[in-house]
């Protein structure tokens, strides 16, 4: 026992020292990067599609998602070349930097290295962030770390007004409505809470908030300027992003929706509020007594309007738009929840032992995630339902080469699998068409190329049927159906499975025959 306590007093610390805890968190994430590219060789959904994405530098691509991740898997393409690596290491930067900046903010906000401790631990406890985010998504992370980051430079206006440092809460704020659209129910919620904290209240009416507003309009105003005058944009948008049921009643949409706001707030906090507060139940401040940091009872009027304010928000969002249903990363916006919860910590009542406890029970946490990633490497193959990470790939891709396919144009029907991101990888001179991401198009590359028009055939022709991919072409592409081809098939074993396959039916088409480049 007296071993496992000077290993985690030994623990704590090195995360105590700011550079040796950059230090830890670099080797962390770096290691779960590896084992997500070396033991899950197919893209997720989320990867896939940004790979399909970055065809081209384009305003906008998808119209319900602002385009900054694909602006910058783009950037990476350029050196790297088309790789789904690109992809996941925007997103582990990304939730490096989110850890960074958040417990960056916690210290200025409760000026106590253990309760800003405390507070960056308890987010690495959260399943959508620490495990989800870490395995699926992609834009959900440049915004939590857009949201970090804009708490920080925040407070560092409220540490020294600066016109610099109102320039770089600015740079974040673009960055945020450049990452995902609900970040304003982040930004707005948090300036107009700053109006009912005394210590913040000034320096949001200051004058030198025009350097933040004009750097935010500067870096994020070209694009909204596009996404509300292009008929690509909000008009699109709306047509596809709000999750509606037209023959529902109002009164059930409500009441549903409402419930998705409540269900999923919860379920962004979880687990790791409730193991924080079963551990430091014990170490709040008593009924009454003013907390003990510096400055923390202004931070904790300033957060707790900012949750109050997003909560109004996301009921009169409900109301208002119908959107019955709420996705748990959407509430990614209540991120500063701990740093509120923490402001009632005593850190004087913070005992040796139940710090150890804190720091050793998410320690293991965390350890869960790159062991949870081996594990699912090793158990999924064989059960696997789309099996998206798993899908052979590569080795289909060499069949359709072999069968004449070099480059060219590829019309994918990207269901339930999304073939073309994931084929681009593998025919990185080719244009790929979806008809699952219009109105996007690549543009059109020369020189003249065949057509490859290429489904997943695993599940029979009933659910992928290759005549919805005539009529993709033939709308977009000025491409006919010949009167005859040759129907060809492809078919590999799932990666890290004994027997299991995928299975592609596809046809190639010569060269010449309407855009086919």
């Amino acid at each position: 026992m007296t071993k496992l306590v000077n290993v985690i007093d030994a623990w704590v610390r090195i995360l105590g020292e700011n550079r040796l805890a950059l230090i830890v968190l670099a080797v962390y994430l770096g290691v779960i990067f590896t084992l997500r590219v070396a033991l899950f060789p197919g893209a997720s959904e989320d990867d896939a599609e940004q790979l399909y994405y970055a065809q081209s530098w384009a305003w906008g691509y998808k119209a319900n998602q602002p385009p900054l991740y694909t602006w910058m898997v783009m950037a990476l393409q350029s050196f790297f070349g088309v790789q789904a690596a690109s992809v996941v290491a925007i997103k582990y930067s990304a939730l490096g930097a989110m850890y960074v900046f958040y417990y960056l903010a916690a210290l200025r906000m409760l000026s106590d290295r253990r309760t800003a401790l405390v507070a960056t631990l308890t987010v690495l406890g959260f399943y959508y962030i620490a495990w989800d985010m870490a395995v699926n998504y992609s834009n959900t992370a440049l915004l939590a770390a857009a949201i970090a980051g804009s708490l920080w430079a925040f407070m560092r206006i409220h540490e020294r007004p600066t016109i610099a440092r109102y320039a770089v809460f600015g740079l974040f704020v673009a960055a945020g409505l450049l990452a995902k659209f609900n970040y304003a129910l982040f930004v707005l919620p948090l300036l107009m809470s700053a109006l009912f904290a005394p210590g913040h209240r000034d320096c949001m009416v200051s004058w030198k908030i025009f350097a933040t507003v004009f750097v935010a309009v500067a870096l994020a105003g070209p694009y909204y300027f596009w996404f509300f005058g292009s008929a690509d944009g909000l008009a699109s948008a709306n047509v596809n992003s709000l999750p509606t049921d037209a023959t529902s009643t109002y009164l059930a949409d409500i009441t549903k929706g409402l419930w998705g706001v409540f269900r999923g707030g919860v379920s962004i906090l979880m687990p790791g509020l409730i193991i924080a507060a079963a551990i430091l139940w014990p170490a709040r401040s008593s009924a009454g007594q003013a907390p003990r940091q510096l400055g923390a009872h202004d931070n904790r009027r300033l957060l707790g309007a900012y949750i109050i304010c997003v909560i109004v928000a996301l009921i009169l969002g409900v109301g208002v738009s119908r959107v019955s249903a709420i996705q748990a990363h959407w509430m990614i916006v209540l991120l500063p929840v701990p740093i509120f919860a923490a402001t009632w910590l005593d850190p004087a009542r913070i005992s040796a032992g139940r710090f150890r406890a804190f720091v050793g029970v998410f320690t293991v946490l965390a350890l869960c995630v790159p062991l949870g990633l081996a594990v699912r490497a090793g158990v999924a193959p064989e059960t696997c339902k789309k099996c998206n990470f798993f899908f052979p790939h590569s080795a289909l891709s060499r069949q359709i080469e072999a069968a004449g396919f070099q480059r060219g144009t590829i019309i994918a029907m990207d269901y339930p699998n999304i073939l073309s991101g994931n084929l681009r990888r593998y025919f990185p001179d080719s244009r790929v068409v979806s008809g699952r991401f219009l109105p996007y198009l690549a543009p059109t590359k020369i020189p003249p190329g065949k057509c490859l028009i290429i489904w997943n055939a695993t599940r029979g022709k009933d659910l992928m049927d290759s005549s919805r991919l005539w009529q993709l072409a033939k709308r977009h592409l000025r491409l006919a159906p010949p009167l005859s081809y040759r129907l060809n098939t492809a078919e590999a074993r799932i990666h890290g499975s004994a027997a299991r396959t995928k299975k592609l039916g596809f046809v190639i088409l010569e060269n010449n025959l309407g855009d086919c480049r």
